[in-house]
Formats: structure tokens, sequence, C-alpha cells
């Protein structure tokens, strides 16, 4: 059974910097590595794990080429943890 929705399969959290974003898992095209980052202002965290750090976020100006990771790839790198799952979202409410 997937717990994720398509659309919030690598969501993470919720922007601390401009409260209007959610945090999802990208990665870097060029280099392969992952990266967090907000969808509504581009802050960028460089791990999961420093989400709700606003002065741990990397500058928005920082030159990705954005892909969408495999899967395989975040749980390779212990992110799965972070994913929100519908689960989670649902027993937020």
């Amino acid at each position: 059974m997937n717990l994720f929705k398509p659309e919030n399969e690598f969501k993470v959290g919720w922007c601390p910097i401009c409260n209007q974003g959610w945090q999802v898992i990208i990665m870097d095209a060029d280099t392969g590595k992952l990266f967090v980052q907000c969808e509504e202002c581009l802050s960028v965290w460089d791990n999961p794990r420093d989400l709700k750090m606003p002065q741990k976020a990397l500058s928005n100006g920082i030159d990705l080429i954005e892909d969408v990771p495999p899967y395989e790839k975040i749980a390779k790198e212990g992110w799965e943890q972070y994913l929100i799952t519908e689960v989670q979202e649902n027993s937020s409410m």
C-alpha cells in the first residue's frame, strides 16, 4: 500500500521562513545531491533535520538545476523518515 499521495510524495515540512510553501526534497540534476527546498520562497536546506531552523537555510540564490529524485535515492540517504505521509496528514487534522 502506498501511503504517499503523488502530489505530496516528497513533502517534508512547511517553510518556517515564508510560512507560505511546502518544503520538498529535490535533487540537483548536475551532481545528484539531495536538498530540501521551499516551493514558494526557494530557500534551500542541506538536510531535512534542519527544516525548522531558518538560520540553517542556504542562500535561495544557489544555482540548482532541480530534478525530482527517485524514491530509492531518498531512502538510501535515510531521508524517507522525514516524508509526510497521508496517514500523518490525516492524523494532524
